[in-house]
This record gives structure tokens, C-alpha cells and sequence, in this order.
């Protein structure tokens, strides 16, 4: 796993979170999250497309890879995002947070020859 080819992430669990009510487990469909995530290094962007058919395109805001791990941030639609993968297998956290709720997403990545 390197910064330098494009990668596929998909999405096992998903928490969605708010202010008063705590975190519940989430299918995609019930928190319109997309399954697949699209990594697109030299592009500067991430591309998905969420349940109800939307396309989504985000510009990666920041990037910094670390040892054993990569981060990546953005902004989108007055809402702010973060993705951690791990380079040894791939695992992957990502999280969607807007004015008092949040959806935390859990999941695998895997670099696109």
C-alpha cells in the first residue's frame, strides 16, 4: 500500500452518530453511505456513489503517510471527512462529520493494478 496507485474501499459497518442519541449500527442503505470507495491519488480525489444513486467526488484536502498508516482529509457539502488506512493490510476507518452528527465507517481497502 503505497500513495501512488489508486485504491477501492469498501465499507463493512457503519455507526451513525448525533448529539443526545449516542452511536447505532447503520446499514449503507439506512445511512445512504456509499458500499465502495474510489481512491484516486493522482487525481487529488475520492469518488463514490452513495445508495440512492448520487455521485460524489471529493477533493482530498490533505494526505500524510506515516509508518504503518495513511491519512487522508476533505471537505464536501459543509461536512468534513477523514479516511485512516493501514498499509499492512489495508484496514480502514473513515469518518463523516457535519453540525452534530457523525457516521463512522469501518472497512477494507485494496490498491487497483
Amino acid at each position: 500500500f503505497d500513495m501512488k496507485k489508486p485504491m477501492i474501499c469498501a465499507v463493512d459497518e457503519v455507526f451513525e452518530c448525533s448529539e443526545g442519541n449516542g452511536c447505532a449500527p447503520r446499514s449503507e442503505e439506512q445511512a445512504n453511505v456509499p458500499a465502495f470507495f474510489n481512491v484516486e491519488f493522482d487525481k487529488n480525489k475520492v469518488t463514490s456513489k452513495k445508495q440512492d444513486g448520487e455521485y460524489r467526488e471529493s477533493d482530498i484536502g490533505a494526505t500524510e503517510e506515516l509508518e504503518t498508516v495513511m491519512i487522508l482529509k476533505g471537505t464536501q457539502h459543509d461536512q468534513a471527512w477523514s479516511m485512516v488506512i493501514g498499509k499492512e493490510a489495508g484496514a480502514m476507518s473513515a469518518t463523516v462529520t457535519g453540525d452534530r452528527f457523525s457516521f463512522v465507517m469501518f472497512g477494507n481497502c485494496t490498491a487497483l493494478d
